[in-house]
């Protein structure tokens, strides 16, 4: 979390930075993490929104963790499906290709 509160507000000191908040304010920092999420994690689950919606539109079931790789904030817990393998390129390929498929309404008929 620290690491990301630093991207948004322009902090390259991570250590600089949180000497300078209290703990109260770190700790409500992460609260506001939790409903509103901070940095690249927002934008994601945005884009996962977005794609769910696509694909949703041709009557195909779809939710925004289909395209998202982290699907909980725990980091010591791996939803299933995600991880380095989830990431490679082919599996990305994969994806996309079943998502086009989909709209198309051709799931299933590669």
């Amino acid at each position: 979390m620290a690491f990301r509160l630093a991207t948004v507000v322009g902090e390259l000191d991570i250590d600089a930075m949180l000497s300078t908040i209290t703990p109260q304010e770190f700790s409500e920092w992460i609260a506001y993490d939790a409903i509103e999420p901070i940095g690249l994690i927002r934008q994601n689950k945005i884009l996962a929104l977005i794609a769910s919606a696509l694909v949703s539109f041709k009557d195909h079931a779809s939710n925004p963790d289909d395209f998202y790789p982290h699907t909980t904030t725990d980091p010591s817990v791996e939803p299933s499906g995600t991880g380095t393998d989830w990431l490679s390129p082919a599996a990305m390929k994969a994806r996309l290709a079943t998502a086009v498929a989909m709209a198309r309404g051709q799931h299933g008929t590669r």
